[in-house]
């Protein structure tokens, strides 16, 4: 998919199958981001954390008497932040000895949104020299 998905999700959080709607929404954070918006005296909590928190979305709970136009313009701003997708992350160290025996996650993420976070581990070979140096670029293949 060359496009992400960007969800606004009004809900007073009153669900059944809390898990199976968490699970789901995982599968999907792919391509796809979750901003919630609890709204009611007792809004499921859980479930409105979750949901945003598994897809990189940002969850917000609306005080009761508050102005909901407030909250929604705030998610919005959020979801009309910049996405880069198809992302392919190239090392680079300057000799052809590597270092590298290993990086988690072994596939980026296929959509990386601005102001967002993304933790790349990589497992250093001891035996070869570490150079001073190592280069790290997320490149947005606009091809696929």
């Amino acid at each position: 998919m060359n496009k992400s998905r960007q969800i606004l999700l009004l809900t007073s959080g009153q669900i059944s199958n809390t898990d199976e709607t968490i699970n789901l929404c995982c599968k999907m954070a792919i391509h796809t981001r979750i901003f919630t918006i609890g709204l009611g005296l007792s809004p499921n909590r859980a479930l409105i954390k979750s949901l945003a928190r598994v897809t990189n979305g940002k969850a917000t709970l609306i005080p009761p008497d508050a102005k909901v136009e407030y909250y929604v313009a705030d998610q919005l701003q959020r979801i009309l932040q910049p996405s880069f997708n198809n992302i392919n992350i190239c090392w680079t160290y300057p000799s052809e000895n590597n270092p590298i025996q290993f990086i988690i996650p072994t596939h980026p993420p296929n959509v990386l949104f601005s102001e967002t976070r993304v933790l790349v581990y990589a497992l250093l070979n001891e035996t070869q020299p570490l150079e001073r140096e190592i280069k790290i670029e997320l490149i947005e293949n606009k091809e696929q």
